[in-house]
């Protein structure tokens, strides 16, 4: 058996203040607390790091023993670094079974954890959940490998892990998808929630992966569902849900939004029927009321009955080549549009669309008429919806300026 303090004591210090190699004496002068331990114990502590491949060293073995005579080089591993992540996390106070690959939860801790919240979960004390799933993880292992996999959940874990810093707790539920328990989170608070996630997870940095990763993100909330196998199966519907609607978003459980009613109070249930009626009749139009450069600025006008949020919004050209990467919504100020509401949205697009337009026009001189497609990814009682706008602009490649003639 090795001494555990020690052994985690020298991972850290090599973590910390080794970033190449050290050597064991290196390591007794710079933990000096351990000082007394004897020569022995301290191989077997560096020997026990290098079984579990949280160190690497050269090794010169004694005799038949098993215990190491000298060792040399020593160097913490990326697995070590791991470790320590997942070590940090347990010590923020948050106790539990950790993934044996990601810094989050096990699954198994998930079932003992959801049983203990749920016996206090009320109407007072709701319990919200996120189920998450990467979009086409698949192409990740099966272009790249699978230690290239295991990077990106591990990124993506700690995305997740970080937006839901003390407000919930994360788990790895198996492969590429992650469960969220949100003790005392209504409904729109853990939608809320959910879209940082959203938003957070393509900001993950990779160092062997090349591409932006996107999850798809479903959401229930107990007590508006009827019992807790009920909460786990609505999360899961609505993450498949979001996948089925074009993947990169977050739905809300079909159940949880059955309680809207046009007056916006939950006496009068809305079947199931009724709901995907009126999200089919939402009518949601866009026009542009500036274009400069990559400055935009464009009216919508929510022609329905229903609140409608807007989600995303992106200009594609006319064979349906984009222009401009997704806008999303502000965390702060959600882009809702009430009933036969018209309203503004103003961002920065990126790339500049009317400099890709006139390059894509470069034949067609310095002012050209094209047409432009303004795409909205909005939510309507609590459904996902895709509107395309198609308008008449005229661009000006003096100006980078986009003006708007018909639509």
């Amino acid at each position: 058996m090795y001494n555990e303090k020690l052994a985690f004591a020298i991972l850290v210090k090599l973590n910390e203040e080794f970033p190449r190699k050290a050597q064991l004496d290196e390591l007794r002068q710079a933990l000096s607390d351990f000082s007394s331990v004897p020569e022995e114990e301290w191989l077997i502590a560096v020997d026990a790091l290098i079984k579990l491949g949280r160190a690497q060293a050269s090794i010169v073995r004694h005799g038949m023993s098993d215990v190491p005579g000298v060792i040399a080089n020593i160097e913490i591993t990326d697995e070590g670094r791991e470790f320590l992540e997942r070590a940090r996390h347990v010590s923020n106070g948050e106790s539990g079974d950790l993934d044996d690959l990601l810094p989050i939860f096990a699954k198994r801790q998930f079932e003992k954890d959801i049983v203990t919240l749920a016996a206090s979960a009320n109407g007072s004390t709701p319990l919200s959940l996120l189920f998450t799933d990467l979009d086409h993880f698949k192409s990740v292992n099966d272009s790249f490998n699978h230690l290239v996999g295991d990077e990106v959940l591990i990124e993506t874990a700690k995305a997740l892990r970080a937006v839901c810093d003390k407000k919930g707790r994360c788990y790895r539920w198996g492969g590429e998808e992650f469960a969220v328990l949100l003790p005392n989170y209504s409904l729109d608070e853990a939608r809320v929630l959910a879209e940082r996630v959203r938003q957070a997870i393509p900001q993950a940095k990779f160092k062997k992966y090349p591409h932006e990763v996107t999850a798809s993100i479903g959401v229930a909330t107990y007590p508006e569902t009827s019992s807790m196998d009920d909460l786990l199966s609505d999360a899961d519907n609505a993450m498949l849900a979001a996948k089925e609607a074009g993947r990169n978003q977050v739905c809300l459980s079909k159940r949880a939004s059955q309680p809207i009613t046009t007056s916006g109070t939950p006496e009068t249930r809305i079947s199931a029927a009724e709901i995907s009626k009126r999200v089919d009749a939402a009518r949601i139009i866009a026009t542009i009321e500036q274009g400069l450069a990559a400055n935009f600025l464009i009216d919508v006008q929510n022609d329905s009955d229903d609140e409608v949020t807007v989600k995303e919004v992106e200009l594609l050209s006319e064979n349906d080549i984009r222009l401009t990467q997704p806008a999303r919504q502000p965390e702060k100020h959600l882009w809702r549009f009430p009933p036969r509401a018209k309203l503004p949205i103003g961002w920065r697009a990126q790339p500049d669309p009317a400099g890709a337009l006139i390059k894509m026009n470069s034949h067609r001189g310095a002012i050209f008429d094209t047409e432009l497609k303004i795409i909205l990814s909005v939510e309507v009682l609590g459904r996902p919806k895709r509107c395309e706008c198609k308008l008449w602009v005229q661009v000006d490649a003096f100006n980078k300026k986009i003006t708007q003639l018909a639509g």
